[in-house]
């Protein structure tokens, strides 16, 4: 009885360990000159929220995106494509091996590149935590942290197929 009780304590705990882990690796390696790192967090992201929230009124699309908005704590993106390739091989050795604790969402590939997005679903799928971009041979990683509401995305998704 008490191990079902902490098992998704440990759970949870785990997945920020690893996102502090992708983001400790990030900050390491934006000293390169060539590695290019932004984050967005608690003060712009309000801002943004403010401003969606402005434009909002009657808008069920863009009440869905403050929806969304309301989860996420912060943003980084981080461009490493323009690095020595010892350094990019490096970052893209560590990086994937942090993912590898994450769930992998759906992976797109093309003769070149592929696009893989990773995440954590909570055990009744209604809830997405922390979703990563991860474009290796582009030299790309995106960052989202928080949690994104699997209805409030569905949402998005269809009014955007309505409107095609």
């Amino acid at each position: 009885m008490m191990i079902a009780l902490v098992l998704p304590l440990w759970n949870a705990d785990a997945r920020k360990k690893d996102m502090s882990d992708l983001t400790a690796l990030i900050k390491e390696y934006k000293s390169y000159d060539s590695f290019d790192c932004v984050s967005v967090g608690g003060v712009l992201l309000s801002l943004m929220r403010s401003m969606v929230r402005s434009e909002a009124a009657g808008d069920p699309d863009a009440m869905a995106a403050l929806s969304l908005l309301k989860g996420i704590n912060h943003i980084t993106v981080a461009d490493y494509d323009d690095c020595p390739s010892d350094i990019k091989a490096s970052f893209v050795s560590r990086a994937t091996a942090i993912l590898g604790s994450f769930e992998m969402l759906m992976e797109a590939k093309d003769s070149e590149s592929s696009v893989v997005i990773y995440g954590n679903m909570s055990h009744n799928a209604e809830i997405l935590n922390d979703v990563i971009v991860y474009a290796p041979q582009d030299g790309a990683l995106i960052c989202i942290e928080g949690k994104i509401s699997m209805s409030d995305l569905g949402t998005i998704m269809e009014s955007t197929k309505k409107k095609k």
